[in-house]
C-alpha cells in the first residue's frame, strides 16, 4: 500500500510512533518547523505552510505511485484531504461529505432535518444582519465562525456594548447561537463499517470558553457504568447513523444536556484535541488515532476496544498567568496522578490566556468516585501553587 500522512504536529505528537510502518510504503508531508522530528524517515517533504504546492506534490506522487490512503489528523486539513481523494479517486471521506463536517450551518441543517434538537441559531452574512439580530435578542449570545476549529474565534457576548468591543475580531459569515446554560459533554469514538465499535464519554467541568475567566479546562471522563455514559452512548449511535462517515473513521461529538434534554452542538470526523486521546488511552488502553490507521490498513485492532472503564478521570489544563515563568514544576509522585506534563518555557514573559490551550502544564488524575476525584484535584492544585513558579 502507498500511504500519505499530512502532519501539522511534530513526530512525537502524532500517532506514527504507535504504528508499525515497516510493511507499507509511506510518504510524510509536514511543516518545516517540525521537519527535523521526522528525520528518521526517508520520504519526507516539508512546507512553510500547507497550500496549493502540497496538493500539486500529492497529485504528482499519485501519477507515479497510486496512493491508497490519505491520513490527516487536524481539522484544518479535512477538506484538503477529502478534495484530493475525490480528484484522485482514493478511498476515504470525499469532499461533499467533508463539507457537512466543516460547515457548522450545513451540519446543523442536516441534524435538525433528522429530528434532533440544537440550540437556536441563525446564519449571518452581513454586519447589518448581525447587529439587527443581537439588538432584539436576550443575552448572552454565542458567535461562531462557520468553519472554525476547537473554540478558536468563538465569542460570547453579554451586551451590545460588549459586541462593539469585539466587532473587529468577528469574521463573516458566522453563526449566532443562543447561550446554553447547562452541562456539556463530548463523546469520542471509532467507527468500523458504519458501526460505532468504541466510544468514551467525557464531561466538561469547565467549558472551553471559560478560559476568559482564567479557569483551566477540566474534563472528566466517565466510567461505562455512569448513567450519562449510557444515555449519551445511545444518542451517539443515532447521530452517527445519519451522517456519512467513511467506513473506517473516528469522531468527536459535543452535546449539551439541559433540563433532561440533549442538544446537539457539533461533530468532527477526527479525534478530540487537547490530549483527550491521552486520557482515553490511559483509561481504556486504546489509542484512537492508531486504531483508525490500523483499520484503514486492513489490520487487526486491539481487543482493548472491548474494555469497560470503571473509574473517573480528570484532565486539567493549567492556564498561563500574566507574568514570568521562573522555574519548572517538579513532577508529582501521587499514585493517582497518572499523567503530568510541564509545557511552559522558563523565563518567558506570559500574557493572560487567549484560548483554552494556552497552558503551562497538564495533568490527568483518577479515582473511583467523583468526590474523591475532586479532593485529589485540589491536593494537586495546592501542590502546584506551593512551588511558586510565577513572578
Amino acid at each position: 500500500m502507498n500511504i500519505v500522512f499530512i502532519m501539522r504536529d511534530k513526530y512525537d505528537r502524532t500517532p506514527l510512533p504507535h504504528v508499525n510502518l515497516s510493511e507499507i510504503n509511506f510518504y510524510i508531508f509536514c511543516l518545516k518547523k517540525h521537519e527535523l522530528t521526522f528525520e528518521i524517515f526517508n520520504n519526507v517533504k516539508s512546507y512553510d505552510k500547507f497550500d496549493d504546492e502540497l496538493d500539486k506534490d500529492i497529485i504528482l506522487l499519485n501519477s507515479n505511485s497510486k496512493i491508497d490512503r490519505i491520513f490527516v489528523f487536524d481539522e484544518r486539513d479535512i477538506e484538503r484531504a477529502a478534495n484530493l481523494r475525490s480528484v484522485l479517486n482514493i478511498k476515504g471521506l470525499k469532499i461533499e461529505e467533508a463539507k457537512i463536517f466543516r460547515n457548522k450551518n450545513l451540519m446543523k441543517i442536516k441534524i435538525e432535518s433528522c429530528g434532533f434538537k440544537t440550540p437556536k441559531y441563525k446564519m449571518i452574512n452581513t454586519f447589518e444582519d448581525l447587529e439587527s439580530f443581537i439588538r432584539n435578542k436576550d443575552y448572552p449570545l454565542i458567535l461562531k465562525p462557520i468553519d472554525g476549529l476547537s473554540s478558536i474565534g468563538v465569542k460570547k457576548i453579554s451586551s451590545f456594548e460588549e459586541y462593539n468591543e469585539i466587532k473587529e475580531e468577528v469574521s463573516l459569515p458566522c453563526l449566532i447561537e443562543e447561550y446554553i446554560d447547562g452541562d456539556m459533554f463530548h463523546i469520542d469514538g471509532i467507527i468500523d463499517n458504519g458501526e460505532v465499535i468504541f466510544k468514551s464519554v467525557t464531561k466538561y467541568i469547565t467549558q472551553p470558553l471559560e478560559y476568559t475567566n482564567g479557569l483551566g479546562l477540566n474534563s472528566m471522563l466517565l466510567p461505562n457504568s455512569d448513567p450519562m455514559f449510557l444515555l449519551l452512548s445511545e444518542y451517539t449511535d443515532r447521530i452517527t447513523n445519519i451522517l456519512n462517515f467513511d467506513e473506517q473513521s473516528i469522531f468527536h461529538l459535543e452535546v449539551f444536556f439541559v433540563k433532561e434534554e440533549i442538544l446537539f452542538c457539533e461533530i468532527a470526523c477526527r479525534a478530540g484535541g487537547g490530549n483527550i486521546i491521552k486520557m482515553i488511552e490511559i483509561a481504556y488502553g486504546v489509542n484512537m488515532e492508531k486504531e483508525y490507521i490500523e483499520l484503514n490498513l486492513g489490520r487487526n485492532i486491539t481487543s482493548n476496544i472491548l474494555n469497560n472503564n470503571s473509574q473517573y478521570y480528570l484532565k486539567t489544563n493549567y492556564l498561563n498567568k500574566k507574568g514570568v515563568l521562573s522555574k519548572p514544576i517538579k513532577n508529582p509522585t501521587f499514585s493517582w496522578c497518572v499523567h503530568f506534563e510541564f509545557t511552559g518555557k522558563i523565563n518567558k514573559d506570559y500574557t493572560t490566556p487567549q484560548n483554552y490551550f494556552d497552558y503551562y502544564a497538564q495533568s490527568i488524575i483518577k479515582s473511583e468516585n467523583k468526590k474523591d476525584l475532586n479532593d485529589k484535584y485540589f491536593i494537586l492544585l495546592k501542590y502546584i501553587e506551593k512551588q511558586k513558579i510565577w513572578r
